[in-house]
């Protein structure tokens, strides 16, 4: 069988098509498992986790593409399906990157609280040490920076960064990059007290 006629068995049957299925995982499962390698490629933190949820759920996968081709674009199925893939690699991505857990202050606390700091100090004991040091700063845009991006330091959200530079007028890279200057200046500074 063709792989059209095995995509119709697919999208007619309704869920009752195991062996269409099955037929379409064998011949296809390379090209989405090189699309999945190629474009998690990149990926932070949890790279490994992300690909290999995406590899061993491609079955899934390569049945909801199945049901979403469409033979009238004149498109082959391997082709929509890398297109699929990437779309879905790059999904991922992007829900991952929105996470909160790794912005710059998270690595700045984790990196200064050790085992023993942490039964003493919390999260916003550092954060206020940090709004203290950003004040001493000979820049007073440093500590609006951090009191715009960090005051409502919560898990779920930061103030995004285009808002942060427009209270101070400079521009979002120029922001970022007088952040994380400090960052590490920070850095510095709170472990030579440690």
């Amino acid at each position: 069988m063709q792989d059209i006629d095995l995509i119709k068995k697919i999208q007619k049957e309704d869920g009752e098509c195991n062996d269409e299925l099955g037929e379409l995982v064998d011949r296809h499962s390379g090209i989405y498992i090189d699309v999945v390698n190629r474009y998690t490629f990149t990926t932070p933190n949890n790279l490994h986790s992300l690909k290999d949820d995406l590899i061993s759920d491609r079955a899934l996968y390569i049945y909801k593409a199945a049901l979403r081709f469409d033979e009238s674009k004149k498109t082959k199925f391997s082709t929509f399906l890398g297109n699929e893939a990437r779309w879905i690699c790059l999904n991922q991505f992007n829900r991952n990157k929105h996470r909160r857990e790794s912005t710059p202050l998270d690595v700045l606390i984790n990196t200064l609280s050790s085992e023993d700091e942490k039964k003493s100090l919390t999260d916003r004991d550092i954060l206020d040490k940090i709004f203290k040091l950003t004040k001493q700063s000979k820049d007073e845009r440093v500590h609006k920076i951090f009191q715009s991006r960090y005051q409502y330091h919560t898990e779920n959200k930061l103030t995004p960064w285009s808002i942060v530079s427009k209270k101070i007028n400079l521009s979002i890279q120029g922001t970022i990059n007088l952040h994380n200057k400090t960052i590490n200046s920070i850095k510095q500074i709170l472990k030579k007290e440690i």
